[in-house]
């Protein structure tokens, strides 16, 4: 199972993105993927959860208050260099 994970501050563009990402995979359905989506309102929710989760894709907003996403995105790296990030 493909495991992506979404990290925005903004609820609606969130909500967006995991649509993208649904409409996404529902064309690709031919090759019967199985994906599932979490979605994370801040830098350091998704941190928190991290510890018991791993995803192969991570969606990252730039600007997030407390940890932004480019310093976030910079410890996933250290934690797992194979993971595609996408900011």
């Amino acid at each position: 199972m493909l495991r992506i994970a979404i990290c925005d501050d903004d609820k609606k563009l969130l909500t967006l993105l995991h649509k993208e990402i649904d409409l996404w995979f529902l064309m690709l359905r031919k090759t019967d993927y199985n994906f599932s989506i979490d979605e994370y309102t801040s830098s350091e929710q998704f941190s928190f959860c991290l510890k018991s989760n791993s995803y192969d894709i991570i969606f990252l907003d730039i600007e997030m208050p407390g940890l932004n996403g480019i310093n976030t995105a910079t410890e996933l790296i250290k934690r797992n260099p194979s993971v595609l990030i996408i900011i």
